[in-house]
């Protein structure tokens, strides 16, 4: 199923129903939902299982970690050949997906490397298992909104945005990376963690979520202070103390 279903569609285009080509829009939409995917270097909505392996460079003690979201584990088989039971492993994060690692418990006894194979992960590799409520996300785009301009965009997200939708929304946080703040020449605005909640309220949002530190402020720069490997940034996301801090989180739900 796509991101959004025919009916949604065809009101959004004006489009008759009854005239409309049913095939034709089904296959714009699969092929719109597969562009968003590939932009936003994620799969969101689970499909068929599939299998991805991994050697001794993904594993650290007991802990696998995981290249790409899996949301539901089908079977998982360590380099030994040994089919690991669910009791024999908790996944990190416990009760949410997508999950980004599978720790061992120590009394069972097993490793995950072993000599005569790759380690076989099979599950549901996505985001989530159905497709993702009504979202608008932007990364480092607000600041380059001047006052002009900011109430048309605000007014624009919530047109769009369905009751219940979430904003997502990552970008600098003026508080903790003031000093480097408009080395892009760009930026018009301020924004720190705790005005940009104050502001989305404002417009009608709650707040659901806001880690003022998240990401570093820049993974462009040469040499970047933290590598831009996926396992990396994830192992960053997930840390407690987040080193260069510069990037903020904030994920609001439109009332």
């Amino acid at each position: 199923m796509a991101y959004a279903s025919l009916s949604d569609l065809t009101a959004y285009l004006g489009i008759d129903e009854s005239t409309a080509d049913d095939a034709l829009l089904t296959q714009l939409l699969t092929r719109a939902q597969a562009a968003v995917d590939g932009m936003c270097q994620r799969t969101f909505e689970a499909g068929a299982d599939s299998t991805r392996h991994y050697d001794c460079r993904s594993v650290d003690g007991l802990t696998l970690h995981l290249d790409a979201d899996l949301c539901a584990v089908t079977s998982v088989v360590n380099g030994d050949g040994i089919t690991v039971a669910p009791t024999s492993y908790t996944t990190e994060p416990r009760n949410l997906t997508p999950l980004h690692a599978l720790r061992l418990r120590s009394v069972v006894g097993l490793a995950w490397d072993g000599i005569s194979a790759d380690i076989a992960v099979t599950g549901k590799w996505a985001y989530s298992m159905a497709a993702p409520a009504d979202v608008v996300h932007a990364s480092n785009f607000l600041e380059h909104i001047d006052d002009t301009d900011l109430p048309g965009v605000m007014s624009e997200i919530r047109r769009i945005l369905k009751q219940e939708g979430r904003l997502i929304l990552l970008q600098p946080n003026f508080r903790i990376a003031s000093a480097r703040y408009f080395d892009d020449y760009t930026h018009r605005r301020i924004w720190t963690d705790a005005g940009l909640s104050a502001f989305l309220m404002s417009e009608g949002f709650t707040i659901e979520l806001s880690r003022p530190r998240f990401l570093p402020f820049s993974l462009r720069s040469r040499p970047s202070l933290i590598p831009a490997h996926p396992l990396v940034v994830r192992a960053y996301i997930h840390a407690p103390w987040k080193p260069f801090a510069g990037q903020m989180l904030v994920v609001e739900r439109k009332k």
